[in-house]
C-alpha cells in the first residue's frame, strides 16, 4: 500500500481504539518520571516506564506468548492509565494491531446493556457479539480494574472473555489501584490475569 493508505489505516486504528482526546498522541518516551514529589514514586516510575519500552521493543516475542502488562498502584492518578495508552499508541503505530481502549466499568455496562436488549427484543446475537468483539480484539486495554462491586455475574463476564484472551493468546493491557492478590475476583481470574501480564508497579 501507498504511505497515504497506512496513515488513513493508522488513523482508522486510532480512533477504532476508543482512547479519550486528551491521551490521543500521548508516547511512552514522554512519559515524565521527575515529577513525583516522593524518590521511591520516580524510581517506580522509571521502572514502569522501562518496562513499557521494553514491551513495545519486544512485542513480537510477547505477543507470540499472549503477555500483556499489568500496570499497578495503589494512589489514584499515578499514571497508570497515560502509560498503557501511550504502549497502545506504540503498538499501533509500530505494527498495526487492533487495539481497543475501555474502562471494566464501562465494559460491563456495556455487556449489561446488551444483555438486557437482547432480552427485551429476542437479538440474542447483540450480547454474544459484544462479547465476542472483546475476546478477538488484537490488543484490549483495561482500565481501573477491580473497582467495580463484586458479584457472581462480574465474575462469570470477566472469566468468560479472559479465559478466551488468555486461551487464543491475545494480548491484554490493565490498570489497577489493586495488586494481584487484592483485586475482588474469584481466584480462577486472577490466575488467568497472572498468567496474561506482567505485573509492573
Amino acid at each position: 500500500p501507498c504511505d497515504c493508505v497506512k496513515i488513513l489505516s493508522k488513523r482508522n486504528k486510532l480512533n477504532f481504539a476508543n482512547v479519550p482526546e486528551e491521551f490521543k498522541n500521548l508516547k511512552v518516551g514522554e512519559f515524565e518520571t521527575e515529577i513525583y514529589a516522593v524518590e521511591d514514586s520516580r524510581e517506580a516510575a522509571r521502572s514502569a516506564k522501562k518496562w513499557a519500552i521494553e514491551y513495545v521493543k519486544k512485542f513480537d516475542i510477547f505477543s507470540q506468548n499472549g503477555k500483556g502488562l499489568y500496570f499497578y498502584s495503589t494512589e489514584k492518578g499515578s499514571g497508570k492509565t497515560r502509560l498503557m495508552i501511550s504502549v497502545g499508541n506504540a503498538l499501533i503505530n509500530m505494527y498495526g494491531v487492533s487495539v481497543r481502549f475501555i474502562t471494566a466499568n464501562d465494559l460491563l455496562d456495556n455487556i449489561r446493556f446488551s444483555f438486557n436488549k437482547s432480552k427485551e427484543e429476542g437479538e440474542k446475537d447483540t450480547y454474544e457479539a459484544l462479547m465476542n468483539d472483546f475476546k478477538i480484539i488484537d490488543v484490549l486495554m483495561l482500565d481501573d480494574v477491580g473497582t467495580e462491586r463484586p458479584s457472581d455475574w462480574v465474575n462469570e463476564v470477566f472469566y468468560s472473555i479472559l479465559n478466551d484472551r488468555m486461551t487464543h493468546k491475545k494480548v491484554t493491557l490493565f490498570t489497577s489501584n489493586c495488586d494481584l492478590d487484592s483485586l475482588p475476583y474469584s481466584g480462577r481470574i486472577t490466575d488467568r490475569i497472572f498468567k496474561m501480564a506482567l505485573p509492573v508497579k
